[in-house]
């Protein structure tokens, strides 16, 4: 190919996300494997921060646990089982390019000075800690802050309410599993 000189035409310039991007997506051959982690972990780190810079460490564990879930749901819900395909504009508020975040989000890389940015890029890499554990199997979540209606998804009985954090109401549509008959689950009666 050449440009209008007769010159061989230079391959066009794209920033380091969009290659980075692009690795991931196989659409350049970069011979390093390593490209394609580097492209999900700042994908990750983007995500958590877009989603939940304001609820520190614990906050983006959660977050990344949501797409750890959804990836690993073998496709319940329509979801991808490509971690990085699981964050996009239908599952993750922040993704939506009308959003106020999506632009500051999109900004973020990994030589970032933001803290926040830092703190979620760190945690990506991190294992999900063990005083989480009793909401390591969130796969939905929302704010009601931040919303005008409640999620429909929020009413279907496959779905179990896990906690609250941050802000955030936190649920799994993973079956729980059932009390163990004999166990006493309430107060007994005429206990205050």
């Amino acid at each position: 190919m050449e440009d209008n000189t007769g010159k061989p035409a230079s391959p066009p310039t794209v920033s380091y996300n969009e290659f980075l991007e692009g690795v991931y997506r196989g659409e350049y051959n970069a011979h390093n494997p390593k490209l394609k982690e580097d492209a999900l972990r700042l994908k990750r780190a983007r995500n958590a921060w877009g989603e939940g810079r304001n609820q520190g460490a614990d906050g983006m564990h959660l977050i990344n646990q949501v797409v750890d879930n959804r990836a690993n749901s073998k496709g319940k819900w329509g979801w991808s089982t490509d971690p990085y395909d699981v964050m996009t504009p239908a599952q993750f508020s922040a993704w939506r390019p009308v959003d106020e975040n999506y632009p500051k989000m999109m900004a973020q890389h990994k030589g970032s000075k933001d803290p926040q940015f830092q703190e979620a890029y760190r945690v990506v890499n991190e294992e999900f800690p063990e005083h989480l554990k009793k909401y390591k199997d969130v796969d939905h979540y929302y704010a009601p802050a931040a919303v005008v209606n409640v999620p429909k998804w929020k009413s279907d009985p496959r779905m179990t309410h896990l906690g609250d954090h941050g802000g955030h109401k936190l649920y799994t549509s993973k079956p729980q599993p059932k009390p163990k008959p004999g166990l006493v689950t309430g107060k007994p009666k005429g206990k205050p």
